[in-house]
């Protein structure tokens, strides 16, 4: 009679031993089907992030280009007063020779200066419109930058929460 209780005990043992065998097994094949779809999720992720470097670099180029946008308009509004300066000269050597002379070349500078003054005026409208036009873009860009930056920051999360949420499903069903 023991031996046949030991005998119902090792069956048992043997039973229970396969059935936890092939739990594990299951918990095994689950695992790498997890890691497979973590591993996916994570080029997702990859090509996201890849993605936001493309309106970074445009960024940083929109960001240059407004320097040299700012660098000409400073070189203009130089060359100006230069002009100014130059045009005053004038006036004051004229105004020396005589009055009548002076009043003259007075009048040419003046139309000149008013020549110059006109297109300096249509530059800087020109480069004012383009400087305007990049900072819309820059901001579009940038407000795209953070709409994709806050996406994958939202679906990375979602993913692991999704990732232990079927993780712990798993357990807990093979538990029962």
């Amino acid at each position: 009679m023991h031996e046949k209780r030991s005998k119902e005990a090792f069956l048992n043992h043997n039973r229970l031993f396969a059935e936890k065998e092939k739990q594990l097994q299951s918990l095994r094949t689950r695992l790498d089907q997890l890691k497979f779809e973590l591993e996916n999720k994570e080029k997702v992720v990859n090509v996201a992030e890849a993605n936001n470097d493309v309106p970074r670099n445009l960024y940083g180029e929109l960001l240059e280009e407004n320097q040299s946008l700012k660098s000409q308009l400073q070189s203009y509004d130089n060359k100006f007063k230069k002009l100014e300066s130059e045009i005053e000269k004038k006036i004051e050597f004229y105004h020396k020779r005589s009055e009548q002379a002076a009043l003259n070349h007075r009048e040419a500078n003046t139309d000149i200066v008013r020549k110059l003054f006109r297109e300096s005026l249509i530059e800087q409208g020109v480069l004012v419109e383009e400087n305007q036009s990049l900072k819309s873009q820059f901001q579009s860009y940038d407000n795209k930058l953070k709409q994709l930056e806050y996406e994958v920051e939202i679906e990375t999360k979602a993913n692991i929460i999704d990732l232990k949420e079927d993780v712990e499903d798993d357990i807990l069903d093979q538990q029962d």
